[in-house]
């Protein structure tokens, strides 16, 4: 393919005809960390460690979790200074190996362990542009291929110094890309903080009102609501086409998404065998297996009529309210209540994770108010459940900006100067 004017070929891919490839052996001088003794941990100097690198945000002291004591000689040897980057030197994933971030803090002194390799700036670049390009594609790409061994890949000192990285010609530019790509994650870290907070006031207004009051009364689930687990498709039925199969897989954080299903069965075997596992519009689904407690209420969702023809699968289950007494919209809520959960918690076999079944949902119990206030209720915990869809999607969205302009940025495919 031809390159376009401007811009050259490299080993790492296309760059601006100006930028450098450098090695980070010129930029930076590696130091491993201090290795101490079980009994000097958990008091004293503040200490990186390989999870402060593996988080999305550039490392502060206050961010900093451990501590180990150190000689005054120690600290000196092992101290980290603004702008130094910190790589993880070992991992049991290929996805983790050599991940890097950068300590940010100027006044604060802190030490790193022997599990890191410390990258002491050397060089005349922006530290905060390195950080941001060696997450990047290529750089990873360069990075974990350097990484060595078979239980767990491990990289050392003379394996970082060989990495090359793109580098704009002066710091100003580096400094540009920089704050952009900054001010990006910022954008997306006070969304994911305003969901957070949305999602812990939606729990205390849920918790607020499902406390039972005056004319409340408990009732049995079985009592109100036909539900159905999937039948156990055998894998010589599955098809590339005719009817889609439901997976637990396809409700995600309540959404109910159908796009990348790849399990069918002939529509001979649907409206046949399988018939009475047909999902009619408005059905309530979820998933009954290899979901955790704490995050059940993602696992909840509602068929819709674009969704149709779908077949339930095994693991996944669907309700059908009698709505003489109880509002459908209440009854979805009470299956994402804490209530729900400690009931279902207790029965499920499996212990980090659920799996259960009818057998399990026939001795759960729920508590009612009158059916009007079941639907003011409803309406309310739906208004919320819509304010974080929306929410949710403004992140998505975000997020997919930001993955291109690290793309596009840390290629130089897009200038700033």
């Amino acid at each position: 393919m031809e390159v376009r004017k401007g811009y050259k070929r490299t080993e790492v891919g296309v760059i601006p005809v100006d930028w450098e490839l450098v090695s980070l052996g010129n930029l930076m001088v590696f130091k491993n960390g201090i290795n101490a003794s079980k009994e000097r941990y958990g008091s004293g100097v503040k200490f990186i460690n390989v999870l402060d690198i593996l988080s999305n945000a550039p490392i502060t002291y206050d961010s900093i979790i451990g501590k180990v004591q150190v000689s005054n000689s120690e600290v000196e040897s092992y101290k980290i200074s603004y702008g130094d980057i910190l790589f993880q030197r070992s991992s049991e994933t290929i996805e983790d190996a050599a991940q890097s971030n950068i300590y940010v803090e100027k006044e604060k002194t802190a030490v790193f362990g022997g599990f890191v390799i410390a990258g002491r700036k050397n060089g005349d670049y922006n530290p905060f542009y390195v950080n941001y390009q060696l997450k990047s594609n290529s750089s990873r790409k360069e990075l974990t291929s350097q990484c060595g061994g078979s239980t767990r890949y491990n990289i050392g000192q003379k394996g970082l110094s060989t990495v090359k990285i793109p580098l704009p010609p002066t710091k100003t530019e580096q400094r540009a890309i920089a704050t952009a790509l900054s001010e990006a994650d910022a954008y997306v870290a006070a969304l994911e903080a305003l969901i957070a907070k949305k999602r812990q006031v939606k729990q205390g207004v849920m918790k607020e009102v499902l406390t039972p009051g005056v004319g409340w009364r408990e009732v049995r689930v079985k009592d109100h609501v036909f539900f159905q687990e999937g039948p156990g498709v055998r894998k010589w039925q599955f098809t590339d086409r005719g009817v889609k199969l439901l997976n637990g897989t396809n409700i995600q954080k309540g959404v109910l998404d159908l796009s990348n299903t790849n399990r069918f069965i002939s529509e001979e075997l649907a409206y046949g065998q399988y018939a009475h596992f047909l999902v009619d519009c408005g059905d309530i689904l979820i998933a009954c297996s290899g979901i955790s407690v704490d995050r059940f209420e993602e696992k909840v969702s509602i068929a819709e009529e674009w969704h149709l023809p779908l077949c339930l699968n095994t693991s996944t289950m669907r309700f059908k309210v009698n709505e003489d007494e109880v509002d459908k919209m209440f009854f979805f809520h009470f299956l994402k209540s804490q209530l729900f959960k400690q009931q279902i918690g207790g029965a499920a076999t499996g212990s980090a994770q659920l799996n259960f079944g009818p057998s399990h949902v026939e001795k759960v119990y729920m508590r009612c108010p009158p059916k009007p206030e079941q639907t003011r209720i409803a309406t309310l915990l739906s208004a919320l459940d819509e304010e974080l869809t929306a929410l949710e999607a403004q992140l998505a969205k975000a997020r997919a900006v930001k993955t291109g302009m690290l793309a596009d940025l840390l290629t130089g495919r897009v200038r700033l100067v």
